[in-house]
């Protein structure tokens, strides 16, 4: 008697995401979400079961299907700004500053040893960006950068140095400075629920490649997201397979063959 061959499998492979077009269950493209620890599906299901309680012991002669979730986690390791607005429920976007010359500005009552935001306004909540400061002055007293301040040149940062011997607490400190014409990405946290479409490619390291379509699914964050640690940083998601009109919740593809 000859053995069946087995195909036993070690998985590996890619986790490639759409959302939809809008008002529509149709993809709008895939995008590839990087590099991902892990990808788990789950299936649960609720019985009714019937049994016959005429003699005895009662018996189970039935048993009725009530319910099936398909569910599923995974992690990216890929900490890409669009990782990040999927996580944070939000969304990602360009931030365009404007370039400008000599504008000035009033921090008042500062602290030795405290940081400032550069052109923070309501309008600007985040202040401005790679900033050439021309001058910092108290009334008509020069600060000098290293004894008085230190200035984050790219972020716009300006410290108030404890031992400042032009600077002291409660003083307004007049700025000058030039901002470059620079662009921003940004994710900005929301509530919006990520639905979309889910394409698993496999590139298994043992065992026959075997594509999942999940076509209709939404995404939620799932655990921390560790800013600072020595363990890599990681998203995790939660996935929620429903099933589209007339279609499936899942759907699994071997490669292609010649019959």
């Amino acid at each position: 008697m000859s053995r069946q061959i087995q195909n036993q499998t070690l998985g590996r492979g890619e986790v490639h995401f759409s959302k939809f077009k809008p008002g529509t269950l149709e993809p709008e493209g895939f995008r590839y979400l990087g590099d991902t620890n892990d990808f788990n599906l789950t299936a649960n299901t609720e019985e009714l079961p019937y049994y016959s309680m005429d003699r005895g012991t009662k018996v189970k002669t039935k048993s009725v299907t009530l319910q099936v979730d398909h569910n599923g986690n995974f992690t990216c390791t890929d900490i890409s700004l669009d990782n990040l607005a999927f996580f944070f429920m939000g969304l990602s976007l360009t931030n365009t500053q404007a370039g400008a010359t000599g504008v000035t500005e009033t921090i008042e009552g500062v602290q030795l040893g405290l940081s400032y935001q550069i052109g923070q306004t309501a309008q600007s909540l985040l202040g401005v960006r790679s900033v050439t400061l021309n001058t910092a002055t108290v009334g008509a007293t020069p600060l000098v950068e290293g004894t008085d301040y230190q200035l984050d040149a790219p972020r716009g940062i300006l410290t108030i140095l404890e031992g400042a011997t032009n600077v002291s607490a409660g003083a307004s400190v007049e700025l000058n400075y030039d901002v470059a014409a620079v662009n921003v990405d940004r994710t900005i946290s929301g509530n919006t629920q990520i639905e979309g479409a889910i394409r698993f490619d496999a590139y298994n390291a043992e065992g026959d490649d075997k594509d999942y379509r999940m076509l209709y699914v939404r995404l939620s964050p799932n655990g921390d997201l560790a800013l600072k640690g020595d363990d890599w940083m990681t998203t995790p998601f939660n996935v929620e397979c429903l099933r589209p009109p007339g279609m499936e919740a899942i759907y699994v593809d071997g490669q292609p063959y010649t019959a």
